[in-house]
């Protein structure tokens, strides 16, 4: 059975931190090299806009219920 843990606003740097992930100065999720994160419709996510993280966290999902359940029937 899958875990998760939910987390607030106030705890997005950490949580992003601890998967290895910053926030560049226009938002944006970015790797250790700069690059942009790519949300699961293939586009940058931006850290204000994470709804779910999924499939072993590198699955980016925006905060949309369509994104969301889209992703989880899916997957």
């Amino acid at each position: 059975m899958p875990q998760e843990i939910i987390f607030g606003e106030e705890k997005r740097e950490y949580v992003l931190d601890a998967l290895n992930r910053e926030v560049d100065d226009d938002g944006f999720v970015v790797k250790p090299n700069g690059e942009r994160v790519l949300a699961t419709d293939g586009e940058p996510i931006k850290a204000d806009d994470i709804g779910y993280i999924g499939h072993g966290s590198t699955d980016f999902v925006r905060d949309d219920i369509s994104e969301i359940r889209k992703y989880l029937h899916d997957s």
